[in-house]
């Protein structure tokens, strides 16, 4: 667990352009806020894996408009590897 709140600016895994952010608390919590195209599940979860442990708890992702590249890296994530976070 980090000494202090850490943020992550995530960067893009596809060619499109992408904002997505990881804040994780000094007690560990992880909130999403965006998280990128569908492209970009894969290596968000690895960046949450990598933060949180084998399976994740997101305590709170924020979606801060349906454009794609703010919402299909959810979707993906939850439809293709839904066991992996909670």
């Amino acid at each position: 667990m980090p000494e202090t709140p850490l943020l992550i600016q995530t960067s893009s895994a596809s060619h499109s352009q992408m904002m997505g952010y990881i804040l994780q608390s000094r007690d560990g919590s992880l909130i999403v806020v965006d998280g990128g195209c569908t492209a970009d599940g894969p290596a968000l979860l690895a960046r949450l894996k990598k933060l949180g442990g084998e399976k994740p708890r997101i305590a709170l992702w924020v979606m801060t408009h349906p454009h794609n590249d703010h919402t299909h890296a959810f979707l993906c994530m939850l439809k293709n590897a839904p066991e992996e976070f909670s």
